[in-house]
């Protein structure tokens, strides 16, 4: 019951996430949803009233956070193939063509390599660049993914999200650590002699 419980949660979060909904946008539909309900049932105006009020406002929020952001990433180099344990030091280069606030940009990195990578940006103007520095070591051989890196912004009442994709993945290889190993005896003091 507990995993059915966690799956109906997952679909609940990934159907809010779709419709770019915010926890708090939500609830307030919810709210207004039952508010409608409960003004229907009893006739009161000024409850309607309140119920519209809030669904202009979740209705503005999403049309003021649709407009896309002019955030450019770049990705410096990585190498193609690495080794286990091998580090690499990788710096992200953000440009912006207009001025955007409240920005939270993510390098996702799989499991083996790190924790996803979270620049938050309170704001940035036209023509502004920030550089982020950071490092991963890969634990296990395997062929993974660095990045997409993407941003995801609110409106100002924090009741819509929207995401955007800045910068693609990129193909990084990663080979076993090579230990050096003799196949013959260095000392044949244990031998019979000859």
């Amino acid at each position: 019951q507990l995993s059915k419980a966690g799956a109906s949660s997952s679909v609940l979060t990934d159907f809010i996430r779709r419709i770019h909904l915010t926890t708090n946008g939500a609830a307030m539909v919810v709210i207004a949803a039952v508010a409608w309900l409960i003004a229907r049932w009893i006739g009161s105006r000024t409850l309607f009233l309140m119920v519209y009020t809030g669904m202009l406002a979740i209705v503005v929020s999403y049309v003021v956070s649709r407009r896309r952001l002019a955030i450019v990433v770049e990705r410096s180099k990585l190498p193609a193939r690495m080794r286990e344990g091998q580090s690499s030091e990788v710096t992200l280069k953000l440009s912006a063509a207009r001025r955007a606030t409240t920005v939270m940009v993510n390098e996702v990195l799989p499991a083996a390599l790190g924790s996803t990578v979270r620049i938050p940006i309170a704001s940035i103007s036209s023509g502004d660049e920030v550089e982020h520095s950071y490092s991963f070591t890969p634990r296990l051989r395997g062929v993974y993914e660095v990045g997409p890196a993407t941003a995801t912004w609110s409106d100002p009442f924090g009741l819509t999200v929207q995401g955007q994709e800045l910068a693609p993945a990129t193909t990084v290889i990663v080979h076993p650590s090579v230990e050096l190993v003799h196949d013959r005896i260095l000392a044949r003091m244990w031998e019979d002699p000859p």
